[in-house]
């Protein structure tokens, strides 16, 4: 058994998805939208994060095998045109930086994943709106009871990508021994 943690990084919103696969079917054990509360200090916020994805690592039999976390760089270089200050991109650049500590203090793997590579890993377009991503997502993982978060959806498609893309000798073993 194989398991991916996909994360769509945010500081106010997180998406989560936890992954399994025996062979080619992956099947989500974990789908998420991580909400912090607004007006506390951007420390306390990422706590919240942490402490979310530890007990995630630790809930299942071992840390997953990979961390995949989708890339920020581009999309912090456009926070003008999406509304947000510089500020809020250098926070979910925090987020990452936080993740890479929690990787490192499992010996588990990360791989960032650009936007593009994982729609393109869905078999989508540059171009896929959230709906679109939602459908890909599901019709790979098969039907999830509850409502599918965008956040949620991305991060599942990350854990896709990541696990498409991380060479298979360095990130199933995670450079420890099982």
């Amino acid at each position: 058994m194989t398991t991916a943690l996909g994360i769509d990084p945010g500081y106010a919103t997180c998406g989560l998805a936890l992954l399994r696969s025996e062979g080619q079917r992956w099947e989500a054990t974990a789908l998420e939208t991580l909400r912090t509360p607004s007006g506390q200090p951007l420390a306390a916020r990422l706590h919240v994060v942490w402490a979310r994805v530890h007990e995630i690592m630790v809930s299942i039999d071992g840390p997953p095998d990979l961390l995949a976390v989708e890339a920020q760089a581009r999309a912090q270089a456009g926070h003008r045109e999406r509304g947000t200050t510089s500020d809020e991109a250098v926070a979910v650049r925090e987020v990452t930086g936080l993740l890479r500590a929690l990787a490192w203090q499992y010996g588990v793997p990360l791989v960032e994943i650009e936007p593009a590579t994982w729609r393109a890993c869905l078999g989508l377009p540059r171009t896929a709106d959230k709906a679109q991503v939602k459908r890909a997502v599901l019709a790979r993982i098969g039907p999830w009871p509850g409502r599918l978060s965008e956040h949620a959806a991305d991060a599942a498609a990350v854990a896709l990508a990541g696990a498409r893309v991380a060479p298979t000798e360095k990130w199933r073993t995670g450079g420890r021994s099982r």
